[in-house]
């Protein structure tokens, strides 16, 4: 006996539909579990990480990204 590989391939959508891949799938499960993001909210670290994020990285030895 092998166990099966479980996907999520749709889910209900709030209006009756269903999703029709997987990247609208993951959308929705985002979407439903992820918290909200408002910066009303942030304490003073939050505030610091977001200002750090925001500045791009750029060091001397920095290489291009290609594929």
């Amino acid at each position: 006996m092998t166990k099966s590989d479980t996907h999520i391939s749709t889910m209900r959508l709030h209006h009756g539909s269903l999703t029709t891949n997987l990247q609208d799938t993951i959308l929705l499960i985002i979407q439903i579990f992820g918290p909200d993001d408002n910066q009303e909210d942030d304490t003073d670290t939050h505030n610091q990480i977001r200002t750090v994020t925001q500045k791009p990285l750029d060091t001397e030895d920095d290489e291009e990204f290609t594929v």
